[in-house]
């Protein structure tokens, strides 16, 4: 409507300004008013072709519409409910619940489809969501449901059967009771992980104590030292006790003896041993010496000749009684002293010089000795 007016007000301006031409041409003006007549000729020129310029410029630069045809409409489709198909998870014996609505629709054009041609297509759509759901834990079905739907949301064309098929409301599920077994299952998981590490912690401990603190009696005295420390003569009177401990961690106790140790001494030696030691730092040289001496007959008394002969030697403990010092052990019933010694007396030797008579337990008894046992008197 506006082109159609700026045309036909070009067209009169045009007609205007040809009637002033044909005035200037037809009468005799003067040189003004033919010069003025020729501007008023000219301005309704340009006045006629500006609005004819301006309407074919807009004529032009109006869109062509075109009418567009209607789409056709989609093809009939047929759907299907399928549910509580068991399907396989990468667990055996662990199967998932599938469900889902399948669509079908004829790509040629034709009706929907029949029961044939849609058994074909649950059968696609239950192929493709188990080869999915094999690859997947039972206990991952709760994510791989998304991409079991992103898998068959999507249409997939059976060229043989000229259709289209894909699933929606895609679910897939764990049966109650194999979802209850997978719970204790992973409950029992994580309890053996604690129970492993708790056994590791144990496990670095005891071989913290029998590779590093027990490896020997001077590293068991360190130990205990460190841990104690200024308790410097408490640690002195421990070294028998620890060197036990020491022997009993790197199975020496009871085996052969340590390279520091007297030949044929045994566990009972060592503790003899470490019990001289205590009674010397405690009490001095001269005390020591009669106590060994005393331990020694009190061994020897108890049938442990040998021992008390061992004892004596390693202390430099000379018995006044007449048994050797050496390591021959004397055997029980065997003949007195040698020829021209002292007969050792009924109730045993008395003591060195400084020393004192062993205790008596009443009734003429002596005291219960080592092992824990007392002898009658007589």
């Amino acid at each position: 409507m506006n082109k159609n007016r700026a045309l036909a007000g070009a067209l009169w301006a045009v007609a205007a300004a040809v009637v002033a031409a044909a005035v200037v041409l037809l009468l005799p003006l003067d040189g003004v008013w033919t010069l003025a007549l020729l501007l008023v000729l000219a301005l309704a020129l340009l006045v006629a072709l500006v609005p004819l310029l301006l309407a074919i410029g807009r004529g032009s630069a109006e869109p062509v519409v075109v009418e567009a045809m209607p789409p056709p409409p989609p093809p009939p489709l047929r759907a299907h409910q399928i549910s509580g198909i068991r399907l396989a998870t990468a667990k055996e014996d662990y199967p998932c619940l599938f469900s889902a609505l399948v669509q079908v629709c004829d790509v040629t054009g034709g009706g929907p489809p029949d029961e044939a041609r849609m058994a074909a297509a649950c059968e696609s759509v239950l192929s493709r969501a188990e080869e999915f759901t094999s690859r997947r834990r039972p206990e991952e079905v709760g994510v791989a449901v998304y991409g079991l739907a992103s898998v068959l949301g999507r249409p997939v064309r059976l060229e043989q059967d000229r259709m289209e098929v894909r699933a929606t409301a895609v679910e897939i599920v764990l049966a109650e009771e194999d979802a209850r077994r997978l719970m204790r299952m992973a409950t029992v998981r994580k309890d053996k992980e604690v129970r492993e590490h708790e056994w590791g912690e144990a496990r670095d401990r005891r071989r913290y104590f029998q590779d590093d603190v027990l490896a020997s009696p001077a590293s068991a005295v360190v130990w205990w030292l460190f841990a104690n420390q200024g308790r410097v003569q408490e640690a002195v009177r421990l070294i028998g006790p620890l060197t036990r401990l020491s022997d009993a961690a790197n199975g020496r106790l009871g085996a052969e003896p340590r390279p520091d140790a007297p030949e044929g001494a045994d566990p009972l030696l060592q503790s003899g041993s470490a019990l001289v030691d205590k009674v010397g730092t405690d009490r001095g040289p001269e005390e020591q010496d009669a106590f060994t001496d005393r331990f020694a007959r009190l061994l020897r008394e108890h049938g442990q000749g040998g021992l008390s002969a061992l004892l004596r030697e390693k202390y430099e403990s000379p018995d006044l009684t007449g048994h050797p010092t050496g390591g021959t052990i004397p055997q029980p019933g065997a003949a007195g002293p040698p020829e021209g010694g002292a007969a050792p007396p009924t109730g045993g030797a008395g003591p060195p010089a400084g020393g004192s008579e062993p205790p008596t337990a009443p009734g003429g008894g002596t005291s219960p000795g080592l092992n824990g046992t007392a002898r009658p008197g007589g």
